[in-house]
């Protein structure tokens, strides 16, 4: 939302997607989402996620000072609107601990699809691993929040199995119209293309690097190395995992540049 040109944004993303079965989503912290703003986004956007992290003195040590009641004050406003928001929650060493407390207080507050990840290590996470939960405290707190929810071990609230990497299923845009798998894989070897350039058409081949992405079977991967071993797991998140161990020779077994070639 700090782009002042993002209605307009919004507003070509869903002129231009046509027939398509393309969601138009805008994740956000909230800020400069006013009630007249979210009334404008209601015919934007399919669906908007905020940002929470924790109550509001642990979401403020990890997102800033103020950054919790913002995201509240636009939750209110995007319900007024008709939206149903939703809310994506980041685990670290600060929230771990009260993650299923915190869930529950969302549910309460009306709140009815709500994400939960570790955190990536990308952005300020590099700076800052002390943040990391580690893995095996993750689960154990997401374990606990989906009892806490009456939720069995491998559900999401929707019947549908938790936890899998969506890599090959999405595309992140940066500013400068370099497109990637997502967020997390930033990274030469993976940029399928630029916007601003091509448009989005070559990152879409059918033969490229996001079709093979989408095609790949982590578990499988998971049996080449033991290196690799944590992309068996179902909350697993192959960026993560490649960023830990991007110089393992499996990865070049898997010709990740060749196939990158194949999109330009």
């Amino acid at each position: 939302m700090v782009r002042g040109d993002i209605l307009s944004l919004l507003r070509f993303c869903r002129e231009k997607r046509g027939s398509c079965d393309t969601l138009v989503a805008l994740d956000t912290s909230g800020a400069g989402i006013t009630g007249e703003t979210a009334l404008a986004l209601a015919g934007l956007a399919d669906t908007v996620r905020l940002s929470l992290d924790g109550p509001e003195e642990i979401n403020d040590r990890q997102r800033g000072p103020g950054s919790y009641k913002t995201a509240m004050k636009a939750f209110e406003n995007l319900r007024e609107a008709g939206f149903e928001p939703e809310v994506g929650v980041t685990v670290t060493s600060l929230n771990a601990d009260v993650l299923p407390e915190f869930l529950g207080t969302l549910v309460e507050l009306g709140c009815r699809s709500i994400s939960v990840n570790m955190l990536r290590p990308v952005g300020r996470a590099t700076e800052n691993p002390d943040l990391q939960p580690g893995k095996e405290r993750f689960r154990r707190s997401v374990s606990l929040s989906r009892k806490a929810l009456g939720l069995s071990a491998e559900d999401n609230g929707d019947g549908k199995p938790g936890g899998s990497c969506g890599a090959g299923r999405y595309l992140s845009i940066l500013p400068d119209g370099g497109i990637y798998p997502c967020h997390v894989l930033h990274l030469e070897e993976f940029q399928l293309g630029n916007a601003a350039e091509n448009g989005l058409g070559p990152s879409l081949h059918p033969d490229g690097l996001l079709a093979r992405l989408r095609r790949l079977d982590l578990r499988k991967l998971a049996l080449l190395d033991p290196e690799l071993a944590d992309l068996g797991e179902s909350d697993t998140c192959l960026g993560r995992v490649y960023r830990a161990t991007r110089n393992n020779p499996q990865w070049d077994d898997l010709h990740l540049k060749a196939i990158r070639k194949l999109d330009k």
